[in-house]
């Protein structure tokens, strides 16, 4: 990861700023006592806002990031009910042996080329009675955009990815096929 991107999102994650569509989904979870996953769950700005909604709830959190970095901005917030774990939910590699009643990846689809194993990720991490909630930027139109970027301060050329923009039919063609029951809505 870039230096100059890293210390952007210390910046924001930093600033704690609850977005708006933390109320939105907030609202469609409608279980009391549930165990909800976070995938890239950066500093934990959503489980901790959850968590300060549903104070005298038994919920359970996991967040999921990579980033070391992010998860030590963490450390001071010790919770019994809310775990973070190290580790890349995007390789095939990631397992978890634990369903969750909510799964949730918000803001981080954009991040990646190719989100079928994500996706299947999320099926496999959700129980069957379960909601998975994506929240990103998907094309209305039946178009697929990649998009990288080049920090020119850097010297190093290198490209990254970022701010891609899958099309709402190829989302639910691949969830779809994982899984031909599932409703898939898209929140505008």
């Amino acid at each position: 990861m870039s230096l100059i991107h890293k210390k952007n999102q210390i910046y924001a994650y930093k600033k704690k700023k609850k977005k708006l569509y933390f109320d939105e989904i907030n609202s469609k979870i409608i279980k009391k006592n549930f165990s909800l996953i976070d995938l890239g769950s950066a500093s934990g700005d959503f489980i901790f806002f959850l968590d300060n909604c549903r104070k005298n709830q038994n919920n359970l959190f996991c967040g999921i990031e990579k980033e070391k970095y992010l998860i030590n901005l963490l450390k001071s917030k010790k919770n019994k009910n809310i775990s973070f774990i190290k580790d890349d939910f995007s390789k095939k590699t990631f397992r978890l042996n634990k369903k969750f009643d909510y799964v949730t990846c918000l803001g981080t689809i954009n991040l990646f080329d190719d989100i079928k194993d994500i996706i299947k990720t999320m099926f496999r991490l959700c129980k069957k009675d379960g909601k998975i909630f994506i929240y990103d930027i998907f094309n209305d139109d039946p178009i697929n955009l990649r998009l990288g970027i080049n920090y020119e301060l850097e010297n190093d050329n290198k490209w990254h990815t970022q701010f891609n923009c899958f099309s709402e039919e190829y989302v639910k063609k691949i969830c779809k096929k994982i899984n031909s029951k599932s409703k898939i809505l898209f929140y505008k």
